[in-house]
């Protein structure tokens, strides 16, 4: 009876988390339609777009999946919650990396 329990329970996780990843995906699907009309190079821009959605919607759907469990794990077992709250801190934190700042920051040392 755990045993079956707790697949059902790993089959739920994934499920919620596969169903929040296309959930965000489907968001922003009528606006890729929308620049995939666009005359030319409307397609290629799309699919890049359509790229970017997809790593963002995993990346965001694991931040909010792992926080949800942290805060219900933390009750239970808190070193497992504090890690998995360390891990959406992670995920967060690769999100906001700007390569771009991080070029022009170099550039100005460099002048300087």
């Amino acid at each position: 009876m755990d045993a079956a329990n707790s697949a059902t329970t790993v089959l739920f996780r994934w499920l919620a988390w596969l169903m929040n990843v296309t959930g965000h995906i489907f968001i922003w699907m009528p606006f890729i339609n929308l620049v995939d009309k666009i005359p030319l190079v409307g397609w290629l821009l799309s699919n890049i777009f359509l790229v970017a959605v997809v790593v963002f919607g995993c990346l965001w759907a694991t931040a909010l999946h792992l926080l949800v469990m942290a805060i219900a794990w933390i009750v239970y077992r808190p070193l497992m919650g504090i890690l998995l709250l360390c891990g959406v801190v992670g995920i967060i934190i690769i999100m906001n990396i700007n390569p771009g700042k991080a070029k022009e920051a170099e550039t100005e040392k460099k002048n300087n």
